[in-house]
């Protein structure tokens, strides 16, 4: 019995080489998304690991048509996000929705909050799906929708959302803004991945791209928005997110995070 135990244990290496290359064979080429693999120190080091099968991030047309399910359908996830939006859009004049996608969560939203029409939802996210969020927009006769690729240049960001965007930048979000010239005074973020210890990258397969993954560090993120000014109001959990890393355990995600941030003090 000591004998095949230790047989077994020697082959461990080769059965993880054989699973690794299975599992490569299928992150390269599936077409139903939410994949993941390895872990990396840095946005360019995930980025360059991609295989060639796949283009390279979001600003790409098959991107763009991605999430429409979210335009007339409520998730679980989006309820927390409500729960705090449902006050600050009564004494707010706008929105910006940071990643925003082609608008899901101004369509999804707009009349569960009572969005007027005199409320502006300022979109921003990367190019080829603003153009498509521009087009619908149109389609739809909605006024009160804009979008932009160009973060630092909208002038006046009352709150800043980002459900499940924070994940795909290579910089951290609140160096993105600090950079900005008006601190928005609330700030919500849902669906990210927050770890209680490591902070790093991995790559995702979203299904018509490769994209590099950050896994942000809990106690950083929150510190760092304090050093902002920021204070944390809420926080909870999307139970149902998961970041299920091969051969990684100490290194994968079972349930995503969100929070309300309020600026308190302005530095």
């Amino acid at each position: 019995m000591i004998g095949h135990l230790k047989g077994f244990v020697k082959a461990l290496p080769f059965v993880k080489e054989i699973f690794l290359s299975i599992y490569e064979r299928k992150f390269s080429k599936a077409n139903n998304g939410n994949l993941f693999r390895g872990v990396y120190g840095t946005f360019d080091e995930a980025l360059k690991s991609a295989p060639s099968t796949k283009p390279l991030g979001y600003d790409h047309e098959a991107p763009a048509s991605m999430y429409l399910d979210r335009l007339i359908k409520l998730h679980s996830t989006d309820y927390p996000i409500l729960f705090w939006l449902k006050d600050i859009v009564k004494e707010t004049k706008s929105l910006t929705d940071f990643g925003g996608h082609i608008g899901v969560g101004y369509y999804c939203y707009k009349d569960i909050l009572g969005i007027t029409d005199d409320f502006q939802w300022v979109n921003y996210d990367v190019s080829a799906v603003t153009e498509e969020g521009r087009e619908l927009a149109i389609n739809r006769g909605v006024k009160n929708i804009t979008f932009t690729s160009n973060f630092s240049g909208i002038e006046n960001i009352e709150t800043l959302m980002a459900s499940g965007s924070l994940q795909y930048l290579k910089e951290n979000i609140w160096e993105t803004v600090a950079k900005h010239s008006n601190k928005p005074k609330h700030i919500l973020i849902n669906m990210l991945p927050i770890h209680d210890g490591h902070e790093f990258f991995t790559l995702q397969n979203i299904g018509t791209a490769f994209c590099p993954y950050r896994i942000y560090n809990r106690n950083n993120l929150i510190h760092n928005f304090e050093n902002l000014g920021y204070q944390l109001i809420d926080y909870w959990t999307n139970p149902e997110k998961s970041c299920y890393i091969p051969l990684k355990p100490n290194h994968s995600q079972y349930g995503y995070h969100g929070m309300y941030l309020k600026l308190s003090v302005i530095k």
